[in-house]
């Protein structure tokens, strides 16, 4: 009796061992079954979405002005972006498991990735979605008919972009923030490992996302660099890329640009050779330009001769005030490419003393036209000074038939913003800012 009362208890600990493992079990069981209903449910949702962008992605580059499709794009990206954090969040307890797995025959590479690839797909989702809410606002800004006043003249394009930048600068330091979340999980991927279709466009992504920053940074300054504070004043060169110089080109011209509240107030034009003021005192040219081209001096036409663009520019800018007492917050140097590029954005441009109206495909033509008889009847050999005068008469009038035409604002801007990007990109427009922010 006493051995069947001492046997009950342990029965029924085991029976109560029994159920409780039962009950973990099914327990267990039925997590996993949620989560992995969660985890398809969110796989399922970034699958369908991606489809519904691509469709939309064609869509917007046929017109890029239809706003209500941007709209839907941003929708879109917060969806995504909702159901990667969901992912991500559900996946978090597996990932320390996940890195270890690396060895796994062909998908090793890929499952240790994966939680950094998540990350980095949740802070450029992240990204997207706030450049959209930070760059719709532009979008209509550009669309919008500005208002007429009788006093004043139409307002500025660059007035109403400045404005709206100024009121959207804490969106675009997020999407920076995001971009540097996305740039440190990617550091840790070797693209080498995963399959050669996700490896390039990681190679790729680890390749634009430094240079995108930089970017980003402009716009969240954009609105001070555009004289929302104070007036700036800017440095326009002109280099001749048939003359190679270290940043480009012989500069054979040289504008100021004065912009306030984002209005171009003004904007100069002149020959290089007008800027020298010999009753100053000027450094000594650098050995390389005396031994080479038997110059004494360093002069203003000469000073791009380090082919370090920021130290280039410095010194323009201090030469620039040694020579006409101004002070200047910036450089932008363009090239005859550049010149082309920018043309054919605009094309047809009608300046004065040209007959016909300039394209991309003509304007060099008659830019060397031009210079070689500036007007009928006046070239070298018959008239030597006034050619040399006016020999770069036809620079100033390019110039201003380009901002006359941007100052109406009848422009294809997504046009001429892929000209930039692309003269940007190959080094054919350089720019320095002098900004203490």
């Amino acid at each position: 009796m006493s051995l069947v009362l001492l046997a009950f208890p342990g029965r029924f600990l085991r029976r109560g061992i029994k159920i409780a493992l039962l009950a973990l079990l099914l327990f267990a069981i039925g997590w996993a079954g949620l989560r992995g209903y969660r985890l398809y449910q969110s796989a399922r949702t970034i699958w369908d979405t991606a489809w519904a962008m691509e469709s939309l992605a064609r869509q917007m580059v046929a017109d890029p002005r239809d706003i209500q499709a941007w709209r839907t794009a941003a929708a879109h990206l917060a969806t995504m972006e909702e159901a990667v954090n969901n992912l991500q969040a559900d996946l978090a307890p597996l990932f320390p498991l996940m890195r270890r797995l690396d060895r796994v025959p062909r998908v090793g590479a890929l499952i240790s990735a994966s939680p950094d690839l998540l990350e980095a797909g949740s802070a450029l989702l992240t990204a997207g979605r706030l450049s959209l809410a930070g760059g719709l606002p532009l979008l209509e800004a550009l669309q919008e008919e500005a208002p007429v006043q009788q006093e004043t003249p139409q307002l500025a394009l660059l007035t109403r972009m400045a404005s709206t930048l100024a009121d959207t600068s804490a969106t675009w330091a997020e999407v920076g923030n995001a971009l540097d979340r996305a740039q440190t999980a990617l550091a840790q991927v070797d693209p080498a490992g995963l399959p050669p279709p996700l490896a390039g466009r990681i190679a790729q992504a680890q390749r634009w996302l430094p240079r995108a920053r930089p970017l980003i940074d402009l716009l969240v300054r954009l609105p001070s660099l555009l004289g929302s504070e104070e007036e700036r004043v800017y440095l326009l060169i002109a280099q001749n890329s048939d003359e190679l110089r270290p940043t480009g080109g012989f500069i054979s011209g040289v504008g100021v640009v004065r912009i306030r509240e984002g209005r171009l107030e003004e904007i100069t034009f002149q020959d290089s050779y007008a800027v020298d003021n010999l009753r100053m005192p000027h450094p000594q040219a650098p050995s390389p330009l005396r031994r080479y081209m038997g110059t004494e001096l360093l002069l203003f036409r000469d000073a791009n001769w380090s082919p370090d663009f920021p130290t280039t520019a410095q010194i323009l800018q201090a030469l620039y005030e040694l020579d006409r007492g101004i002070e200047t917050h910036g450089v932008i140097a363009f090239d005859l490419l550049a010149t082309r590029e920018i043309v054919e954005a605009l094309e047809p441009l009608q300046v004065t003393g040209s007959e016909v109206p300039l394209t991309g495909e003509n304007v060099l033509d008659q830019i060397k036209a031009a210079w070689e008889q500036p007007v009928e009847g006046l070239t070298i050999e018959q008239q030597r000074g006034e050619w040399w005068r006016r020999r770069k008469d036809f620079m100033p009038a390019l110039v201003q038939a380009v901002m006359g035409r941007l100052r109406a604002g009848d422009v294809d801007w997504v046009k001429l913003g892929r000209a930039i990007w692309r003269i940007g990109a190959e080094k054919h427009l350089l720019i320095y800012l002098r900004d203490p922010a």
